[in-house]
């Protein structure tokens, strides 16, 4: 509950349970500490010491000596799950074997890919063939345990049938009809 709501520093109301029974039953709005959390802290760890300041009990308004715990604070980023990918190749003839490659950010620990054919995969960086002549959607949807994201590339993958080859054949002027 932040106290002064000015970002990215804020004082934090931290409620504490006395386990050593240090406090005589009955007393309310005791104040242990204040804490103040920057928002704009580096990823990585950093020390951050917390200083009872006063501890009152409201009944005899007994004060305590200021006193200091060390301890270590843990930062993390939090990045926003993106689905995105790439493809070895886009375009060729049928069959066509593409290779794919995740490149989603947010650290994904699950992938389902659809390749628009009919077929899917949960591989993280598939291979797939195409059979048949065609223009494709690929969708690759994304997720771990902060949520889920999907990208469709529309007509993404494109199939042609191998043209049959012509041969032409001369033949000599004997082998004509009619001569």
């Amino acid at each position: 509950m932040p106290v002064n709501g000015s970002l990215p520093a804020d004082s934090v109301y931290v409620q504490a349970v006395d386990l050593m029974g240090s406090v005589d039953s009955g007393v309310t709005n005791l104040t242990l500490c204040n804490l103040t959390i920057r928002g704009d802290a580096p990823p990585g760890t950093t020390n951050l010491s917390i200083t009872a300041t006063k501890i009152d009990d409201d009944v005899a308004g007994r004060y305590s000596p200021p006193e200091t715990t060390d301890v270590c604070l843990r930062v993390e980023t939090l990045s926003l799950m993106e689905a995105n990918f790439t493809a070895n190749i886009t375009t060729g003839t049928a069959p066509l074997t593409v290779q794919f490659t995740d490149t989603s950010t947010g650290t994904p620990t699950s992938w389902s890919w659809n390749f628009g054919d009919g077929a899917t995969s949960t591989d993280q960086n598939p291979t797939h063939t195409y059979q048949n002549a065609g223009t494709y959607d690929v969708t690759l949807t994304v997720s771990n345990a902060e949520g889920t994201d999907s990208l469709t590339k529309h007509e993404y993958i494109s199939v042609t049938n191998m043209s049959p080859s012509v041969s032409t054949i001369e033949l000599p002027p004997s082998h004509l009809a009619g001569t």
